[in-house]
């Protein structure tokens, strides 16, 4: 359509999104003809509802992601007027910031950037079977993921992003042990991480079902070596 090629050869940058047909957004989107806001990407997102390929082509561009960066992803309350959107606010942001992390056609570096952005936590409520382990970690890490019985049940098969996740928040995971579908396997990897002092291993000890430990010779190896390591410390 002439509008679209008169967009893509113009040199032109808009001020106002809403001032052009939103049948026509993606062009503006795509060819990069709005200055990097998220107010404008909110509004975007809200009339899609997904991160499609405007949108992911548009951030990951260096420039953008990195302006992007620099904020919390918000929009002005007083401004959410837009025509045939039932969602609120607080709705379409969380919406984004879970299509943000769960769109792998988001590079990498800008994905890195892009997450300074996103101002929730998440949990379960995530597709975290599309999530690749390297942006697993991050979320982890940056503490962006929730520690519950779903989450860990998720996780179940990937051992390593488990157990780190468990290690950011054991006080959480110690209150409610019982909750979590834990294993042998699963404790002795707790026991033995160097993230997680001795008063809480000690925690996690207290807190093992007597079934999980029966039958399990080196999980009961591991709590014997534990304990009379802590006595040789504070002897």
């Amino acid at each position: 359509p002439k509008k679209h090629e008169i967009l893509k050869l113009s040199k032109t940058i808009l001020s106002d999104i809403t001032e052009y047909p939103t049948n026509i957004w993606n062009t503006i989107i795509e060819y990069q003809k709005i200055p990097p806001s998220w107010p404008t990407l909110i509004r975007y997102f809200a009339t899609t509802n997904s991160i499609d390929l405007s949108l992911s082509y548009y951030l990951n561009i260096p420039d953008n992601y990195i302006e992007l960066s620099k904020k919390n992803i918000a929009f002005p309350a007083k401004e959410w007027d837009i025509e045939g959107i039932n969602l609120t606010i607080k709705d379409t942001i969380e919406q984004m910031s879970m299509g943000i992390v769960e769109d792998n056609s988001i590079n990498d570096i800008a994905f890195e950037y892009l997450l300074k952005s996103i101002p929730i936590k998440f949990d379960e409520s995530l597709d975290l079977s599309s999530i690749e382990d390297r942006r697993m970690a991050l979320l982890i890490n940056l503490s962006y993921l929730s520690l519950t019985p779903a989450v860990f049940d998720a996780l179940k098969d990937r051992d390593n992003l488990k157990i780190e996740l468990v290690a950011k928040n054991i006080p959480t995971f110690i209150k409610k042990i019982n909750e979590y579908k834990l294993s042998a396997k699963d404790a002795i990897s707790l026991l033995n991480d160097q993230r997680i002092n001795d008063p809480e291993k000690i925690g996690i000890i207290n807190s093992l079902a007597n079934e999980l430990i029966t039958g399990q010779q080196q999980l009961a190896d591991t709590i014997c070596e534990l304990i009379s390591n802590i006595q040789t410390k504070i002897s």
